[in-house]
């Protein structure tokens, strides 16, 4: 059975759906990654989670116990879910010293004061702020007082903890070390966890599982490499920023078709479901999968009757952006200019180039906005 078990979840906030018949499951001391852009109504799963929003229908529970079933007319105060929150802000007391932050859960629980103690002691260890204890919460850097919150939301030793953007203030160095901490933290003390981001990055590191919603719906779940690899859905594959090219069928072989875009580009790609001649098409290609490469003299793509291993286009550099490890190009093949990410070639704008697509890294959809 299932740890955690959301179904059928809607809240509205009067005429706004926020959450629209959400339903998921988590297994005990997994992670899941509740993915989305702002709006999407992925913190507002969170917070009927730890109940500070009642939800409109559906049914909630934690451990096998129902924390919210509408139906049955069962709510749980926060404090009787037996959770930890970590929130985008750290909401650290500036009156109150480090340690006396993370002792509060145990302090309004009446736990006595030598096992508080005690208990602070080691959870501050635990997070690496043993000898910060004694100093004001506010007089420490940003990556700190998160640890706070995290030492605050684990000290009362939660089964699940829930945390809502918790780096999107910090910089990008501290992101990348607080993601190796918390893996760490969970590994150790074996708690369930629930992220809410917008951060992809922050999302496939982090969960198991990712959940990437849109408008209040679930657009997809599964195991992150297979959701950042072959996106469900055209929103997924925009969100996850690739390349989403508008054709229409002209050659099908099985689960391959060739799509014709602008100017008499032809791509092949492949479906979960056969799409046939004629039919309207989203062509989806990650832009690490657009590769380009100097070549002595372009010749003319042809379109081919079966999918071939690779696809080779004359193409030129449009813009070309160095970021250090990787360059960012957009490449026109004709009259279709795609995005591409690279190893560092150092090309410039206007050099004539191959792009190089292989068919199987093209997902096809079919564009259901053409009617």
């Amino acid at each position: 059975m299932a740890f955690l078990s959301i179904r059928n979840l809607r809240k509205r906030f009067d005429s706004l759906v926020a959450v629209d018949g959400a339903s998921l499951e988590v297994e005990e001391g997994h992670t899941l990654a509740l993915l989305g852009p702002s709006g999407c109504g992925k913190t507002t799963i969170l917070r009927c989670l730890a109940g500070l929003e009642m939800a409109d229908e559906g049914a909630i529970e934690i451990a096998g116990k129902p924390v919210f079933d509408h139906a049955a007319g069962i709510n749980l105060m926060p404090e009787e879910r037996e959770l930890g929150i970590v929130f985008q802000s750290y909401a650290v007391w500036p009156h109150m010293s480090v340690a006396e932050n993370v002792a509060f859960p145990l302090m309004v629980r009446g736990v006595p004061k030598q096992e508080t103690k005690d208990r602070t002691a080691r959870i501050l260890e635990l997070v690496g702020l043993t000898a910060a204890g004694h100093k004001g919460a506010t007089a420490l850097s940003g990556g700190q007082q998160q640890r706070v919150a995290l030492a605050r939301a684990l000290i009362h030793e939660p089964r699940l903890v829930l945390f809502d953007e918790p780096m999107s203030n910090l910089d990008a160095q501290l992101r990348a070390q607080m993601r190796m901490e918390l893996s760490v933290l969970q590994d150790r003390l074996g708690f369930t966890a629930i992220y809410v981001t917008h951060d992809q990055a922050e999302a496939f590191a982090l969960a198991e599982t990712v959940a990437v919603m849109n408008q209040g719906r679930i657009e997809t779940v599964g195991e992150p490499r297979r959701v950042f690899h072959r996106p469900a859905t055209p929103f997924v594959a925009r969100f996850l920023g690739l390349n989403v090219l508008r054709g229409r069928v002209v050659a099908a072989q099985g689960e391959f078709s060739r799509v014709a875009l602008a100017d008499g580009v032809e791509i092949w790609g492949s479906a979960a479901s056969p799409l046939p001649e004629g039919t309207a098409a989203l062509l989806c290609v990650r832009k690490e999968h657009v590769a380009v490469r100097r070549a002595a003299a372009a010749a003319a793509a042809l379109a081919t009757a079966q999918p071939p291993a690779e696809q080779v286009f004359p193409a030129e550099i449009r813009t070309a952006s160095f970021l250090g490890l990787e360059e960012e190009y957009i490449v026109a093949v004709g009259g279709v200019e795609l995005g591409s990410i690279q190893p560092p070639h150092g090309l410039r704008a206007g050099e004539r180039v191959e792009a190089v697509i292989r068919p199987a890294d093209c997902v096809l959809f079919a564009d259901a906005a053409a009617g």
